[in-house]
């Protein structure tokens, strides 16, 4: 198993009760928490599962409780193009680092054994296991949330990281969870962009005084949902304070919105209007352009000039849109939108459907405010039962459930759904060239729900518990900066070939540690490439390199990896090589080429 190891789970459950000191072991008598952010975050989820006596709360920040339809690996059934390679080549990098050399004898023996021993691409595991099998159910306390009803969970996440829906359903279905939502990427609430940020440590110390030392102050009746209500900006790849006001969600203030697909007049009407003639259902088809997805982000956002979606027009242009007459009040969603609409497909039987909620201005600006992706052939479930093709012109009732979100579309503003049967590089592409065709008529019904929430003069949350204090952070490592950390996303076109690329450069900067004489830093760079109309053009490359240097012991390492993803249409390939050098001499080089059937995806 590439993550979340069992015996890891098994040690840290062992573990619970005692604390180490310099004679051993002695048993603890007080109360256990856990805390952590992404890797972190879900194992305090799945260590509380296993319900060890002594833990009693979890502070879980960007984490998941569906490992197989809320991670980096699978979304609706369709493989996250942009993340599912890219992290695993990540993770070959970052097992592949050296020890110091001060501090470990024989440090090459060591770091050697460790490349041949634990260091192998975890992209082959994940695309090996593309149904919702038993590798993904372990680790995912979905399959039974009534084993945390005795664990204080505080469930944090952030509306531009690619972990916020578990909150949302982690709050739903249990009773002491608390959910908490800000505008944050893949970073801390304290220092992450877009702003604002909160004062995280005094929202974790308020959570442990209560849970772990049975303070009364307030953290036991704390909203079930504290979430930031985002303005709406012209879009833009990054921001560095978003707009908007903190919000409770609950029942007493929250309601839908649903809104009916009209085909004749490319409209979303309102429920109680009627859908254009009255002779039979009208139909609108699209074949999958791979430029509909180019525009929508990363899945995962660092916060990072790029990171976030840009303008939509351009996808809008080739896929299926409908818009609603300009809002003559605001419109404040929080939580998933859902469509329900009847589609079918020619031209194959495999495909996948991407649908994108946005806020269309005045000025033709479109900026997105939700997605959602779902593969086709897992229309009724992602298990190995529940998967089937699709039959060309037959008609089918589909549901995708968009991420969670909290924005709100202002009056003047139109909202407008939009549907694409492809959305690379975040989906990777359907083994077929799909034409999709949505139906809509009175013989047929196409919906779109979305959650509103209501805003009132009064919060809770803001009057009682105020999130807009200013932070408190621990002190910080003494470090030197040699190199700015710093991102770029580019998109090339190529309007002549029909080959497009886009390329994102994520360089985490390098850094100098005096407290132990180290020197850091480290690249990624992730290129896309796709041919129009070709689906099975898609190929993802994703290189990256770490490079260290120990002046005071006068060696310096490096790592570097490469791996390669592609399809055709019965199998996806797979290259990965690493390698690793000491003062520039190369010391260890592994390679690894598989193929794998597809299955469905």
């Amino acid at each position: 198993m590439a993550d979340y190891f069992v015996c890891v789970l098994n040690d840290l459950n062992n573990k619970m009760f005692y604390s180490c000191n310099a004679d051993g072991y002695v048993l603890l008598t007080g109360h256990v928490g856990m805390y952590g952010k992404s890797w972190g975050g879900f194992n305090g989820l799945q260590v509380a599962f296993e319900q060890p006596p002594a833990l009693k709360a979890v502070i879980s920040v960007y984490s998941t409780d569906d490992r197989y339809n809320d991670d980096v690996h699978y979304m609706g059934g369709c493989i996250v193009g942009n993340n599912m390679l890219s992290w695993s080549s990540s993770m070959l990098l970052r097992n592949a680092i050296p020890p110091h050399p001060q501090h470990v004898q024989d440090w090459k023996t060591l770091w050697l054994n460790r490349l041949k021993h634990s260091c192998k691409p975890w992209v082959k595991i994940w695309l090996t296991h593309q149904l919702r099998d038993s590798y993904w159910k372990h680790g995912s306390v979905c399959e039974d949330y009534s084993k945390l009803n005795n664990c204080a969970v505080l469930a944090i996440g952030g509306w531009t990281d690619g972990y916020t829906n578990a909150v949302f359903s982690l709050v739903n279905n249990i009773p002491s969870c608390k959910g908490l939502i800000g505008p944050w990427p893949h970073e801390w609430p304290d220092v992450g962009t877009p702003g604002p940020q909160i004062a995280y440590l005094d929202e974790c110390l308020r959570w442990w005084d209560c849970h772990l030392k049975g303070i009364d102050n307030g953290a036991s009746e704390l909203p079930k949902m504290r979430a930031y209500l985002r303005d709406s900006i012209s879009p833009t790849s990054y921001v560095s304070v978003w707009p908007g006001k903190w919000v409770d969600p609950n029942e007493n203030t929250m309601s839908e919105a649903v809104f009916l697909l009209d085909n004749r007049s490319q409209k979303l009407l309102s429920a109680d209007q009627t859908l254009g003639g009255s002779e039979g259902n009208d139909v609108r088809s699209i074949g999958g352009s791979c430029m509909a997805g180019m525009w929508g982000g990363d899945w995962l956002s660092w916060g990072i000039a790029g990171d976030l979606p840009s303008d939509q027009k351009f996808a809008n242009a080739v896929s299926l849109c409908w818009a609603s007459e300009p809002l003559v009040q605001d419109l404040c969603i929080v939580g998933s939108p859902t469509v329900e609409c009847t589609i079918s497909v020619a031209d194959g039987t495999w495909g996948i459907v991407a649908a994108r909620l946005c806020d269309v201005f005045p000025d033709g600006q479109v900026a997105l405010v939700s997605y959602g992706l779902l593969n086709l052939t897992h229309r009724q479930g992602h298990d190995t039962g529940a998967v089937s093709e699709l039959t060309p012109s037959q008609e089918y009732q589909v549901s995708i459930q968009l991420k969670v979100t909290g924005y709100t579309v202002p009056r003047g503003h139109q909202l407008q759904l939009c549907i694409s049967p492809s959305y690379w590089p975040m989906a990777w592409p359907s083994r077929d060239n799909v034409t999709l065709s949505v139906i809509t008529g009175p013989c047929t019904q196409s919906t779109l729900r979305v959650p509103v929430h209501v805003p009132s003069n009064t919060s809770a949350s803001s009057k009682q518990h105020p999130l807009t204090a200013t932070p408190r952070l621990g002190p910080d490592i003494p470090h030197t900066v040699i190199r700015p950390s710093g991102g770029k996303r580019e998109v090339q076109l190529g309007l002549s070939s029909g080959k497009h690329l886009m390329s994102s450069v994520t360089d985490l900067g390098c850094i100098y540690l005096p407290e132990n004489g180290t020197k850091f830093g480290e690249v990624w760079s992730d290129y896309y490439h796709i041919e129009e109309n070709v689906p099975n053009s898609a190929k993802a490359i994703c290189d990256r390199t770490f490079n260290i240097e120990w002046p005071r012991v006068g060696t310096k390492a490096k790592v570097v990896t490469h791996s390669e993803m592609w399809s055709d249409q019965k199998v996806f390939f797979l290259n990965n090589k690493l390698q690793a050098f000491v003062d520039d001499e190369a010391i260890f080089e592994d390679s690894w080429e598989d193929t794998i059937k597809r299955n469905f995806v």
